[in-house]
């Protein structure tokens, strides 16, 4: 069992590794960008690659820096945390407030639903022709908005925007005793290391910062994601039933903002398998089915959370709520074509369901269905053609300046000051673009690394299978949005766990170079 645990988690490592080396490289010599943040026409933009890559060093020099200052400090990893989420918190409400930002698009009209259930109000609910008769998973996202104005008796969308900005604080200090985990059994001043890099790649993550205050399920569910992932650790370490309460109630909120924490679900469930394998014989037979009732618990919980809010806003709204666009259209959407990139949404799904179909699920699925075919066979007979469309697709989406988060947060809800302004367009915009495309090759290729140390380690206990479950659902994203509708915005969850990772190339890259020295004098 051990050499097949073994065989396991070096494939999620070699797998890791070739997909982040290969994005962070491609990343050096361009990035998919617009003209400004006003508009949605997207291209690539070369860059010089040996000028990207000396950005790229100096970024890491500065993180180096900043690690040797916070590291000569008695206590320096804590002294960064706290810094670090005063530092998190202020920017993302500051970003909010300089640039009055607010809810568009999907995420204003869960906001607005959210706004008139808090009174009990459920006129945004129909079977046809609402917001939800096309997305009702998104029911489950204004449920969670519904609560917090409820419960504070004031509807303005800068209560959802404070709330993000203390989920973003959450996970750093999740992904802070992240990498206590994962380095468990390594040198303390190692473990120590990555804690600090990992503080320090999330302090200067502009897009990450600037995405903190976008109103819709990501930045909840990363909280909520992460606060899971640690404390599940934490049960099957200490038998924690505080960790084992909590980390259910923690996935199953996870999921309700974020249906594709499904993702996560899957690379869970291998994880689990190879943790067990190894780990298993140290735990009695009657817990090892207890294991088992608990996370398959867990995992039935989260998949049923949100088809449970649909059936109880059903039944509060008197009104039978519609299933909404099938896979299928979203399947024929992600092979097309369109004007902001390919597989990037051109309203087909939309259309397909409201108009094609009038509302019915079930046609749209096989109208969706028969247009994928129909597009995947012209595909694959001509080779070529497939692997330019999936080739250019894979770039829009993870060599996409910032991963497309000005999209979010453009909108102004008021007067902007002019200077503000600025960083939306012309100089300013394409100062802060160049230094996300710095950022964005640096965290790409610091994860391949960091995955190639995996790699190369030799003693691993069980407990290493949780290193490699987060490089396991980014590698779950990749291949979701190959077929999926594509969108920057929505790989940005899988850069965003990452980070530990990277810490953990970064601190190896040190060390590394640190060794040559101690050899050479």
């Amino acid at each position: 069992m051990k050499k097949l645990q073994r065989f396991g988690i070096k494939t999620i490592d070699f797998l890791a590794v070739l997909l982040f080396g290969i994005l962070g490289i491609i990343s050096l010599f361009g990035a998919v960008m617009t003209e400004d943040a006003y508009h949605i026409e997207q291209s690539f933009v070369w860059h010089n690659p040996l000028l990207s890559i000396l950005w790229v060093v100096l970024l890491a020099l500065v993180l180096v820096g900043l690690n040797v200052l916070f590291g000569r400090m008695g206590n320096g990893e804590r002294v960064l945390l706290i810094l670090s989420s005063l530092w998190i918190f202020g920017v993302v409400l500051l970003w909010a407030f300089l640039t009055k930002n607010g809810p568009n698009a999907d995420g204003a009209s869960v906001y607005y639903a959210a706004k008139k259930f808090a009174r009990g109000d459920f006129s945004s609910l129909s079977y046809r022709d609402s917001y939800f008769s096309c997305y009702p998973f998104q029911l489950g996202l204004a449920f969670f908005y519904s609560i917090f104005l409820r419960l504070l008796r004031n509807d303005s969308f800068h209560i959802l925007q404070v709330v993000n900005a203390f989920c973003m604080v959450i996970c750093l200090l999740m992904q802070f005793e992240l990498c206590k985990e994962f380095m468990r059994g390594q040198d303390q001043q190692k473990r120590r290391k990555v804690q600090r890099y990992c503080m320090l790649l999330l302090d200067v993550s502009a897009p990450f910062l600037i995405f903190g205050s976008f109103l819709y399920g990501e930045v909840p569910s990363f909280a909520f994601l992460l606060t899971a992932t640690v404390l599940f650790i934490r049960m099957l370490r200490k038998n924690s039933i505080i960790a084992t309460i909590f980390g259910f109630i923690s996935l199953v909120l996870a999921v309700m903002v974020r249906l594709n924490t499904y993702i996560f679900l899957v690379a869970l469930a291998i994880i689990l398998i190879l943790f067990f394998m190894v780990q298993g014989g140290k735990y009695s037979s009657r817990k090892k089915i207890l294991f088992f009732c608990y996370f398959l618990g867990v995992i039935l919980a989260s998949v049923r959370v949100v088809p449970a809010i649909e059936d109880a806003y059903g039944r509060r709204s008197y009104t039978e709520i519609n299933d909404g666009v099938p896979t299928g259209c979203y399947l024929a959407m992600g092979i097309m074509d369109s004007e902001v990139g390919p597989g990037w949404y051109n309203g087909y799904n939309f259309e397909t369901f409201t108009i094609d179909a009038d509302y019915d699920s079930k046609k749209a699925q096989a109208i969706g269905m028969m247009k994928y075919r129909i597009l995947s066979r012209e595909l694959w007979q001509n080779p070529v053609q497939a692997l330019g469309f999936y080739g250019r697709k894979v770039v829009y989406e993870w060599i996409n300046c910032g991963w497309s988060v000005y999209s979010g947060t453009f909108i102004s809800f008021g007067e902007r000051h002019p200077l503000v302004d600025k960083l939306f367009e012309k100089g300013p915009y394409k100062a802060i673009s160049r230094y996300m495309n710095t950022y964005q090759s640096l965290l790409y290729l610091l994860v391949a690394v960091g995955a190639f140390g995996l790699w190369r380690r030799k003693e691993e206990d069980g407990y290493s299978a949780f290193t490699r479950i987060f490089l396991l659902t980014a590698f779950g994203g990749f291949l979701f949005y190959l077929a999926w509708e594509a969108g920057g915005r929505y790989v940005l969850p899988y850069a965003f766990f990452v980070l530990p990772n990277a810490a953990m190339g970064l601190e190896s890259i040190e060390d590394f170079i640190s060794k040559k020295r101690e050899t050479k004098v």
